[in-house]
């Protein structure tokens, strides 16, 4: 027997068993979780090792998926009973290897529960005369003062900014409301509620104090509300935001610097989970004053109506109240909103530094924090912590806040690393 040839054969023998046992597929990346718009196209990818050729299948809640055998599967139109687990069999001729499951959401499309673009020539019979006697955006000695309401604006139909708008200009006396609310009633815990509007020109001769004001009332208490304004103040000589709530108490106000003939929008929202919103954006979108309400949506567990209104807080005789709105639109589902922004930090150099964030918006939001423009890897909460920072870790972060709606970017914090002389 010629030994060497015997050492050489087991040789080659154990390595090919080695290499057979190895060609099992390997699943390197399995699929990940999906959240989905209903509507809206899904994709799972897999990606595996093994020898060649590599077959698929792919499964939902169990069940092979037919004709699902790339290592790619993507899911058009996508609806609410798609929602579920995904996983994948990766097979060759030695064997089989099943991947994790991921999962798919999937939430309703953004509902339109309600458009008025007041194009005209009629009023919407949605809208009606009914309102409560409530407060108003003027703190006499930190209470708010109620108002009477007296029905129904005057208005009229016009084109500004090649846009329809409703034009409410009216004279009030102290303490008088006047304005709708709507005849229907909703029931959500997920919405929206927006109104576009013009500022027109706030002066003491043309337009103080509350111009314009926008409403959740309780479906079945008419004294439970929140109210949003972006009250003209003393004479519109010192502007504010406010926001009230006789729900939870809130009564909040916050300068701010409206400009004449500009457009705004007066959002109040929502989501299961999270606490009500209230924002004054500018046109592009731009928060430019907001408050969180110490309730959520769920409050209105009977449903609610939604509301506008002009009102006098002022003492005095009568005064003008003058504003145009584009349109009023309740919608369910709406893409984050952050409220509360990251800001700029200082660290000495080895020490430890965070960032946060605060938004809302509807069903699942994630996070994706970056330096300098470029993501950072793993940085995915509301929260970023640095540790052990160094003087090259010194510049812009920011955080990308993300939803099946829609994306808000943050603004960009400063970190600033301090060394020693």
């Amino acid at each position: 027997m010629n030994v060497k040839n015997v050492l050489i054969a087991v040789v080659v023998w154990a390595a090919g068993t080695a290499f057979s046992e190895a060609a099992v597929p390997v699943i390197t990346t399995p699929p990940s979780n999906q959240t989905n718009v209903a509507g809206t196209t899904a994709v799972f990818s897999v990606a595996a090792t093994g020898s060649a050729p590599l077959a698929y299948q792919w499964t939902f809640d169990g069940g092979a998926i037919p004709a699902a055998t790339n290592s790619e599967l993507t899911l058009p139109d996508v609806q609410l009973d798609n929602a579920g687990t995904y996983a994948v069999l990766a097979s060759n001729a030695d064997g089989t290897t099943n991947s994790t499951a991921a999962t798919l959401t999937v939430y309703s499309a953004p509902a339109s529960l309600f458009f008025d673009d007041f194009s005209g020539p009629d009023l919407n019979p949605m809208w009606q005369t009914n309102l409560p006697a409530a407060f108003c955006g003027s703190l006499l000695n930190g209470y708010p003062t109620p108002a009477l309401y007296v029905g129904a604006p005057n208005f009229g139909f016009q084109t500004l900014d090649g846009s329809s708008a409703i034009r409410l200009t009216n004279t009030l006396a102290q303490l008088k409301r006047c304005g709708w609310s709507s005849a229907s009633n909703f029931i959500t815990s997920d919405f929206r509620y927006e109104v576009r509007f013009n500022t027109m020109v706030q002066s003491d001769a043309t337009s103080i104090d509350g111009f314009l004001e926008m409403w959740i009332i309780d479906a079945t208490n008419s004294s439970r509300y929140d109210i949003v304004s972006p009250f003209g103040g003393w004479y519109s000589a010192s502007p504010y935001f406010f926001v009230g709530s006789t729900i939870d108490g809130t009564y909040m106000e916050s300068r701010l610097a409206d400009t004449n003939n500009m457009w705004y929008r007066l959002v109040l929202q929502g989501a299961p989970g999270q606490n009500m919103q209230a924002l004054l954006l500018s046109d592009s979108g731009t928060e430019l004053a907001g408050s969180t309400l110490a309730h959520g949506a769920g409050a209105y567990g009977s449903g609610f109506r939604i509301a506008l209104s002009q009102v006098i807080g002022g003492a005095g005789s009568r005064y003008p109240v003058d504003v145009a709105v584009d349109y009023s639109k309740l919608t369910s589902g709406f893409a984050p909103v952050i409220t509360t922004q990251p800001t700029n930090e200082a660290v000495a150099a080895g020490g430890v530094v965070g960032f946060n964030v605060a938004a809302c918006g509807s069903g699942i939001l994630t996070y994706q924090w970056s330096y300098s423009g470029t993501a950072i890897n793993g940085a995915t909460n509301s929260s970023l912590i640095l540790t052990n920072v160094q003087a090259g870790r010194a510049g812009l972060y920011a955080v990308e806040v993300a939803n099946c709606y829609g994306a808000a970017f943050s603004t960009n914090a400063v970190l600033t690393v301090q060394t020693s002389p």
